[in-house]
């Protein structure tokens, strides 16, 4: 993926995490002012902002160098860090993220990691996209899907094996329209959520061609995202 060199223009383009950060950070308390959180996969601070609103101690973290330098200079209340969010590393009272977890590799065994830099008594909340979410471009290019897509139900599962307590969660699913399927290609390309392989440019144009085909409504074309949202608690 190619998030950091999208960095500057990240929060311009990425309307839909935008979007899931408003939804999902209504779960946040009013004060987190004695907490000291952890932010995994934070970009360049679109949850950052909420979580200082509410008065939080925020180390906040990226794999990604550019994203990390974009946060900083977007919100240097907050500590920043290059961190992988699969291998966390500390101790804090809150651990959270959002448009993350879909890219783990194994969800049961990063939550443990995770867990494993909560205090007892310590929450997560995860702000993500769960299955179904982009079904109409995994039924035409299933081969440039870059990972699993999971449900919410089978994220709840691996809450529960890595010994974690869910205490609420939420799927919400919208059909979000695009002008053209190319401007759905162009959402990921602005925002970095796209491979190094570069794509035949036949093989571009027939993706285009099905997409506008099968999926084309009379304002654009539709692209199905879920939206999820789960606080979890580590028992003491």
């Amino acid at each position: 993926m190619r998030f950091g060199e999208r960095a500057g223009e990240y929060v311009d383009h990425a309307f839909l995490q935008r979007d899931l950060v408003e939804w999902g950070s209504r779960w946040l308390p009013d004060s987190l002012a004695t907490a000291q959180v952890l932010e995994l996969g934070a970009g360049p601070g679109v949850l950052t902002r909420e979580l200082l609103a509410r008065g939080a101690e925020v180390l906040a973290t990226d794999l990604a160098a550019g994203m990390v330098r974009a946060g900083e200079a977007n919100f240097p209340q907050a500590s920043w860090a290059v961190m992988d969010a699969w291998k966390p590393q500390g101790e804090y009272d809150l651990v959270c993220s959002s448009a993350l977890m879909q890219w783990a590799p194994d969800p049961a065994a990063v939550l443990t990691r995770m867990a494993g830099v909560l205090r007892p008594g310590g929450r997560m909340l995860h702000l993500f996209f769960t299955d179904p979410t982009l079904t109409e471009f995994r039924r035409l290019a299933p081969a440039w899907n870059p990972f699993c897509w999971r449900t919410h139900e089978q994220w709840s599962r691996a809450f529960d094996v890595a010994g974690l307590e869910v205490l609420r969660e939420e799927a919400q699913t919208h059909r979000v329209i695009f002008s053209n399927a190319r401007e759905l290609l162009r959402f990921f390309q602005r925002t970095g959520a796209v491979g190094r392989r570069r794509v035949p440019t036949g093989e571009l144009r027939r993706f285009l061609g099905e997409y506008e085909r099968h999926f084309r409504e009379d304002n654009g074309v539709v692209s199905t995202w879920t939206f999820y949202r789960v606080e979890a608690f580590k028992p003491a």
